[in-house]
């Protein structure tokens, strides 16, 4: 986050992207992740020390050299984002990815040890540098300046500021529910948690790396966002809910297939948990608007205030009423992120209170008429430990039947992503 200083960000929201912004843009990446890389290289002994592992300082070292060359792709990268050119990134990170995975398996089979994944992550990144300057846009200054530093500066430290406090939201539960409760509770949390993450890295961040671009672009030709945030709402919301509420329902056969009995104790988190990413869902847009609107100043104070609020209540939850309240903490920093933005919005855009009912009302009974096979097997079957495996399939293939029904029948935005689905098996059936 301190490396790249919103720097990736700015370049892909800036309306008019000049020559020398760009290579202020450069300038700037360079002077953190070097000064940074600097440091990191002058403390890696005292680290070492430390933990009181020898091998620390070497892992340390090579990865210095990692972010210290960084900056000689991630802006060619942010470029690409912002010209919306994904196949050329899709070709990079597939790439990087292949020789980080090659040069980490062949270095452990000649025993390189702990030392083959730090060799294997400044593969991946040397191999990024280069495929990015394969696809390397024209304007892509060589040198950096710093002419124009000033506004990449009062964009970026407000950028790092947000993502800092979102990064403390992030590790309060796990620090806190440790220091308060037991390292038992830490485990059952995250154990909870990492099946409510599955979606998020499965889906959101991969619609996260192109809503910025997206808007920006949309900003640039003076478009209104009302029409694209609400459309781009009700494909997540579509798809987020339904997950969140079968996630709900089958809590017990997904942890006990998944991990086995020992870990039932996450049950009832995993519950509250998704009722928390069902409320989130409604704000996972809404970083991204500010950004693309410019309006850096109130994305920082959103983060501040709803992970401070996090933290407090976290403290409150634990230390009153256990896991659970710690929890329950969760589900209210959603609620309050949920009213914040709501307000929010209707001063950056002009949605109207009614559209945004319809479009949790869609969405909840695209949810409840997918949960139909569900909670009918539930009902009239039980979830029995000896048919958890096939209550899974049944309820999944139930599930995926109710929402395809319902999404045709209510004529739900995604319908319309159906039919290119099918007209696409069709023709790759016809090609045959």
């Amino acid at each position: 986050m301190i490396r790249e200083f919103g720097v990736g960000q700015y370049l892909i929201k800036e309306k008019k992207l000049s020559a020398e912004k760009i290579q202020a843009a450069f300038g700037l990446t360079i002077a953190f992740a070097w000064t940074m890389g600097a440091v990191l290289w002058f403390i890696a002994p005292a680290v070492s020390r430390f933990y009181n592992e020898p091998g620390l300082e070497n892992v340390i070292h090579v990865l210095v050299i990692n972010v210290m060359l960084i900056p000689f792709g991630s802006v060619i990268l942010a470029l690409l984002n912002r010209e919306l050119k994904f196949d050329a990134l899709f070709r990079i990170k597939a790439v990087a990815a292949l020789i980080y995975t090659i040069t980490a398996i062949s270095l452990a089979l000649l025993n390189f040890g702990y030392m083959s994944l730090a060799w294997a992550a400044l593969g991946n990144v040397i191999a990024t540098i280069l495929m990015a300057n394969v696809y390397r846009p024209d304007n892509v200054p060589i040198f950096p300046g710093f002419r124009e530093i000033r506004p990449v500066f009062a964009f970026g430290y407000k950028v790092t500021v947000a993502s800092l406090f979102k990064e403390i939201g992030s590790a309060s539960p796990d620090l806190i529910i440790g220091r308060i409760l037991n390292m038992d509770a830490v485990g059952y949390f995250s154990r909870a948690m990492g099946i409510i993450t599955l979606f998020r890295q499965a889906v959101i961040d991969g619609i996260n790396q192109i809503l910025l671009p997206h808007f920006s672009l949309k900003v640039r030709k003076g478009e209104n966002l009302d029409e694209i945030y609400l459309q781009g709402m009700s494909y997540i919301l579509g798809i987020a809910w339904p997950f969140f509420i079968f996630v709900a329902i089958l809590a017990g056969p997904i942890v006990n297939t998944l991990f086995g009995d020992q870990w039932d104790a996450s049950i009832p988190i995993v519950r509250i948990l998704c009722l928390y990413a069902m409320i989130e869902t409604l704000s996972v847009m809404y970083n991204q608007i500010l950004i693309a609107l410019g309006a850096t100043h109130k994305n920082m104070r959103f983060e501040i205030i709803v992970n401070s609020a996090l933290v407090v209540l976290l403290i409150a939850g634990a230390s009153l009423f256990g896991l659970e309240g710690a929890a329950w903490a969760l589900v209210a920093k959603a609620l309050l992120s949920m009213r914040i933005i709501q307000t929010s919005l209707r001063s950056l855009l002009s949605i109207e209170r009614k559209s945004y009912i319809s479009l949790v009302k869609i969405n909840m009974q695209i949810a409840i008429a997918a949960m139909t096979v569900p909670v009918a097997l539930y009902l009239f079957a039980g979830f029995h430990p000896d048919s958890y495996i096939s209550t899974l399939i049944l309820s999944a293939v139930g599930a995926g039947f109710g929402w395809m029904l319902a999404v045709k029948l209510l004529r739900h935005p995604l319908s319309h992503e159906l039919d290119e689905a099918v007209r696409f098996i069709g023709k790759s059936k016809a090609i045959k």
